[in-house]
């Protein structure tokens, strides 16, 4: 009520939160395309930028912002300190942006980014912020910065296709897209451990076989011309399977 009665229309967010807001707990990346810029194409972008940020190990989520762009969040552990975070987006979004140089950009100022979409990922800093999920924002029509599935993300055509007029319908029909974010959040991938599984041997024993034991078994025997032995366990009850497959289906004609 405080907010409304300010008529505050926008609401933008910090990265961490109470008590501790100085370890974010979310990493973004802020797809900000120039102006006239072609939205399918920002859409692309943002599928393609998720499956690489997906194969460090982060689950992703979008949502519009309410402007001409697309913000993707990933959420993690708040272990770490924003200088921190912000290297470890760096460690993903300079490569990618190298990879695609023709389309993306980390160049700041306008005039360097020469018609490309800005990998944004310099709002990872302590004090700075992104325009919250479902808040308005303070332009015509009263687009929403709305959270979205991927698959909703894929068909968008029109990034102000949220408004105050549709959203809160589409999220009493369909539910919050980010609802469970939390669950998700992991270690940053500059700071996990590197797990090597490596085989373990093990040692011949007189009750069981190894692995090894097992296959070369199984390359000498001929199990078409040699069965193999029945368990002892099975030996014992055989007498018991066999008055089964006699009886059972006698049983069956007899009370049918």
């Amino acid at each position: 009520m405080w907010l409304a009665n300010l008529a505050s229309l926008e609401l933008h967010q910090l990265h961490s939160r109470k008590p501790d807001f100085e370890h974010p707990d979310y990493m973004v990346f802020d797809l900000d395309p120039p102006e006239g810029y072609d939205f399918t194409k920002v859409v692309s972008l943002a599928l393609d930028l998720k499956s690489y940020i997906e194969t460090f190990g982060y689950t992703c989520f979008a949502k519009t912002t309410g402007g001409k762009g697309i913000h993707i969040c990933c959420p993690i552990e708040p272990r770490w300190d924003f200088h921190t975070v912000f290297e470890a987006a760096q460690a993903i979004a300079q490569p990618y942006t190298e990879r695609n140089v023709r389309e993306t950009t980390l160049q700041i100022k306008k005039e360097a980014r020469k018609g490309r979409v800005l990998i944004d990922i310099f709002r990872i800093r302590s004090g700075q912020s992104i325009v919250s999920p479902y808040s308005l924002r303070g332009r015509h029509g009263a687009p929403v910065s709305m959270p979205l599935t991927w698959d909703e993300i894929a068909g968008l055509k029109n990034p102000l296709e949220y408004t105050i007029t549709n959203a809160v319908e589409k999220v009493l029909i369909d539910g919050d897209a980010w609802e469970g974010m939390d669950a998700y959040a992991v270690e940053i991938h500059t700071h996990r451990k590197t797990m090597v599984s490596k085989e373990k041997k093990l040692p011949v024993s007189k009750k069981h076989k190894t692995p090894e034991q097992l296959e070369a078994y199984e390359k000498k025997r001929d199990f078409k011309k040699l069965p193999s032995p029945l368990p002892v366990w099975l030996k014992e009850v055989e007498p018991v399977l066999w008055f089964i497959g006699i009886m059972l289906p006698t049983c069956i004609t007899i009370y049918d």
